[in-house]
């Protein structure tokens, strides 16, 4: 019973943070894959003047179940890895006790919803409108792409999923063990550390963000240039035809996205654990 609590507090956070931020992901996703200059505001003008305002919500529907999964597994097996690690006696420092527990627990959970990332990129993008719903990006995918379709920019993904899951678990343990001092065990202090953590760990990961978006996005728009052979030419690439610059495209709305979504999906996380599963804190 307490499994499956945990997994449903894990999967109501997600799900809810999904909806709040998913127009920001809209125009960020926007902004990293038009092949020509795009400001924030240029983004926000196209998507509304193409679709309207239900445009900030395309992709909502993968991207709803992609949080609902992924959350759910991903607090989940945190708590569970978090459980058997600190029974294990070892004398690793905290910080690397936590970046392994990020890093298995985020492994597991991108190579089991790689598919869904895919679909939800591909229907975020107002340029590439590929499919009718996430059924319909399956069936396609598996058709024109066969099952490798489905894992397209998985390599880039880890490379940017599992530092940024290290880094914003083992910094939000550390910031909510210096702010309980001063504010004290509440879903607040996870709110206010998530946040902080979610902006260090995207400042950090930025450029493999870029490459997994475009990546996944490459093979529906046709467009050669994102379709990079490997994380080495992307870089490449990227530093040729758009220089260092390139790296930091959308980086100010993934800051606020990522913070955002860190906030509140701790907060509602941490607020639904102490109400249903167990009154303890994030950070013991």
């Amino acid at each position: 019973m307490e499994n499956t609590a945990l997994f449903l507090c894990g999967s109501a956070a997600g799900m809810i943070t999904s909806c709040v931020v998913q127009p920001l992901d809209v125009i960020k996703t926007n902004v990293l894959t038009i092949n020509k200059p795009m400001t924030i505001s240029k983004s926000f003008r196209f998507v509304y003047n193409q679709y309207g305002p239900s445009g900030f919500w395309r992709g909502l529907r993968p991207a709803a179940y992609k949080s609902f999964l992924g959350s759910g597994f991903t607090f989940f097996l945190m708590e569970k890895f978090k459980s058997i690690i600190s029974q294990s006696n070892s004398k690793a420092s905290q910080f690397l006790h936590d970046s392994i527990v990020a890093v298995l627990s985020r492994t597991l959970t991108s190579l089991a919803l790689s598919p869904l990332s895919v679909i939800k990129v591909r229907m975020e993008a107002p340029q590439a409108n590929p499919y009718k719903n996430v059924w319909d990006g399956i069936q396609h995918i598996y058709k024109d792409e066969g099952f490798k379709g489905y894992y397209r920019g998985i390599g880039p993904a880890l490379l940017r999923d599992l530092p940024f899951s290290a880094l914003a678990y083992s910094f939000f343990n550390q910031y909510y063990r210096f702010l309980q001092g001063y504010l004290g065990n509440s879903s607040f202090v996870s709110m206010i550390s998530g946040g902080m953590a979610g902006f260090t760990a995207t400042l950090i990961t930025q450029p493999f963000d870029i490459i997994k978006t475009r990546k996944q996005f490459a093979y529906v728009s046709g467009n050669a240039s994102f379709d990079y052979k490997n994380i080495f030419h992307a870089f490449k690439t990227i530093y040729k035809d758009e220089g260092m610059l390139g790296f930091t495209t959308g980086l100010n709305i993934r800051i606020v996205e990522r913070s955002i979504a860190f906030s509140s999906v701790w907060y509602i996380f941490d607020t639904l654990k102490r109400k249903y599963v167990y009154d303890r804190p994030p950070v013991e």
